[in-house]
């Protein structure tokens, strides 16, 4: 949210609306100073949280947790009977429906976008850590997109770097099987994690 004017008119940031866009979803905000909506939306967040989440799990990747989040609603719509129509369940409601839903268009690539400059060094700074790009990057601007997970660096739409992305504060991160040829700059003796 970039912006919020009177009533329920919103500016949105462009990543946002291109979302949606990708998903055919229309973003409507919640009216200011009425907590009876955000109430809603919370109360419907805990029972998710509820029913689904606790005990709290633990997951190794997203897909794993994606997989497994996916059969349990499965399960729970197969189980429950429909608000609606309490003589069906969820599940067979939503059977009925699918041929009319839109298809799902694939992943949207959800990366947060952040301008940078590259050093001498061979370095870019993004949430106060540096990471390691190629040499021959060096002083002309790049994009980072900034996943949940990796941050991938670009130069003119050509990839010059990525990494594990690192939430931690001042460390710095090299991919050493680059940094061992000439592709990297004072990097040879230095390690992930080295200021």
């Amino acid at each position: 949210m970039e912006t919020v004017f009177v009533g329920k008119d919103r500016q949105y940031n462009r990543r946002f609306l291109q979302m949606c866009s990708h998903f055919l979803v229309e973003p409507v905000a919640c009216t200011p100073a009425s907590g009876w909506e955000k109430g809603q939306v919370e109360n419907q967040v805990n029972l998710v949280r509820e029913r689904f989440f606790t005990p709290r799990l633990r997951f190794k990747s997203y897909d794993e947790l994606n997989g497994w989040l996916l059969d349990k609603c499965i399960s729970y719509a197969r189980a429950h009977k429909h608000v609606d129509q309490p003589q069906r369940t969820i599940w067979e409601v939503f059977e009925q429906e699918r041929s009319q839903l839109v298809a799902y268009p694939g992943r949207f690539d959800g990366f947060h976008a952040a301008q940078v400059s590259i050093g001498k060094t061979c370095l870019v700074r993004f949430d106060n850590n540096k990471y390691s790009v190629l040499s021959t990057a060096v002083g002309r601007p790049a994009e980072i997109h900034a996943y949940a997970d990796r941050i991938v660096i670009r130069q003119n739409g050509i990839e010059i770097g990525q990494h594990e992305r690192h939430f931690g504060r001042g460390e710095t991160i090299y991919i050493l099987r680059r940094c061992a040829g000439e592709d990297c700059c004072n990097a040879r003796t230095r390690t992930a994690g080295s200021r």
